[in-house]
């Protein structure tokens, strides 16, 4: 009895070695890095979001109520009335999305002389007026703005220069004005490497 529990032993002894002889280190696996490709400079669907927006501070007013008033510095002012528009932090950072932030500071910081200079020759006061104030501990927001009317029959854009790769890209916008004639502007768009988007670093469309 005893031989046949030393043989099943060695027998099970010599197994084990074999198959750890047998064992190979695994080979390291070869580490791939995956680059994020920046995002695709848009095109349409950009412009056409910027130039919502880019009308809030030029040429039309957001929706409002206009029983819902309060007055600053001889002012009135209409309360948005826009959901996704709530409050100045909420507007910012929908003009952060497509502008850069030199240009979203310059909206900001928009009054109604630079909007409705003939208004202001009637009312001096309007002059200095912000075009967007808070109110209620910021949480409703406020607009001057009045509505000049839009110039613009139709718009179509084109790419004039630059490339993703380069991290610029230059277009042209054709614009039909309502009485016919055409004008021409160019647009920038830049990659902010940094934060993986394009942005509009110049827009300029006040005709």
């Amino acid at each position: 009895m005893k031989r046949v529990c030393i043989c099943i032993l060695a027998i099970a002894l010599s197994l084990g070695l074999a198959a750890c002889g047998a064992a190979q280190p695994a080979e390291p696996t070869e580490k791939t890095t995956t680059e994020k490709p920046a995002t695709a400079a848009p095109s349409k669907a950009a412009f056409e979001r910027a130039l919502e927006l880019y009308k809030y501070f030029s040429t039309t007013s957001m929706q409002v109520d206009r029983e819902d008033t309060i007055d600053r510095n001889g002012v009135t002012y209409y309360r948005v009335t826009q959901p996704e528009y709530l409050g100045m932090e909420a507007l910012a950072l929908a003009l952060t999305e497509v502008f850069s932030y030199e240009l979203e500071r310059d909206f900001l910081s928009r009054t109604v002389q630079d909007t409705q200079p003939w208004n202001t020759m009637l009312d001096p006061a309007l002059a200095q007026a912000p075009l967007y104030v808070e109110a209620d501990n910021y949480t409703k927001l406020y607009t001057c703005m009045g509505d000049r009317g839009n110039d613009v029959a139709s718009y179509s854009v084109g790419m004039v220069s630059g490339s993703e790769s380069e991290g610029k890209i230059v277009s042209k916008l054709s614009a039909v004005m309502v009485d016919g004639t055409t004008k021409e502007t160019f647009l920038t768009q830049e990659l902010l490497a940094d934060e993986d988007r394009w942005v509009f670093t110049d827009f300029p469309l006040d005709w």
